[in-house]
């Protein structure tokens, strides 16, 4: 059985818990969602039309390739495209490889829509909210937490966290409503930002968590501040 690669490269992590570590980036192709209400900033891993970039790998040959790229750095984040897509035994002797063999920390960086069971990675759930044309009620994502959060408050893992990419004010309301519900009593971290174009502003976002006194951290994709929107880097 294979995985399906679709870009490995070293740079430093720009967005969630670890923001500025130096990280590895491991990229699977395809996504279970597409997310209409804005363009996605990784295309190449989400649509079909990108397969032929896509490369089949076995865990070994991916491994071979990780040791050449970015075996010399402690964090590595699988994202996507959806990750938890790829066959999950493959997927998961790649975390063990890395986290077993190469004492190395792995994040993954998921929509939630697929159910979690690997307990050593954390993760950083991206909880689509209705601006992006998705469905924020996904009961795979709420089960999600709610298994993060019993592994967080065991210790057994790095912390996970919960992300809201938010396009205007009704996204907002339910940011907060789901916090509420879900996650102000939990020990997962909570992530806010903007979507990436033609949204409400940073500044605006910053100013209504103000405003209702939330304990949110603001997530600003810092490496497009650095690099610009480029590929690999």
């Amino acid at each position: 059985m294979v995985l399906r690669l679709s870009e490995i490269y070293t740079s430093v992590q720009g967005e969630g818990p670890r923001v500025g570590i130096p990280t590895t980036f491991v990229r699977f192709g395809g996504c279970n969602l597409r997310c209409p209400g804005w363009a996605c900033d990784t295309p190449y891993a989400i649509f079909p039309k990108h397969r032929k970039e896509w490369r089949v790998v076995t865990v070994q040959e991916l491994m071979d390739e990780y040791r050449k790229v970015g075996d010399d750095v402690e964090n590595v984040c699988v994202t996507g495209g959806e990750p938890l897509l790829q066959q999950n035994v493959q997927l998961f002797e790649f975390f063990d490889a890395l986290i077993h063999i190469g004492g190395k920390e792995v994040e993954v960086f998921t929509n939630g829509t697929m159910r979690i069971t690997y307990p050593l990675a954390s993760y950083i759930v991206d909880w689509k909210l209705p601006g992006s044309g998705e469905d924020p009620d996904n009961r795979t994502r709420i089960e999600n937490v709610e298994f993060l959060a019993e592994l967080n408050r065991k210790g057994t893992v790095p912390s996970s966290a919960v992300k809201f990419v938010i396009a205007h004010r009704d996204d907002f309301g339910l940011a907060v409503r789901l916090w509420k519900k879900y996650l102000q009593d939990t020990p997962l971290q909570t992530f806010y930002g903007a979507v990436w174009e033609n949204g409400v502003s940073s500044e605006q976002l910053v100013n209504w968590v103000l405003e209702y006194s939330l304990p949110w951290r603001l997530n600003l994709q810092t490496h497009k501040f650095v690099f610009g929107d480029i590929r690999g880097i």
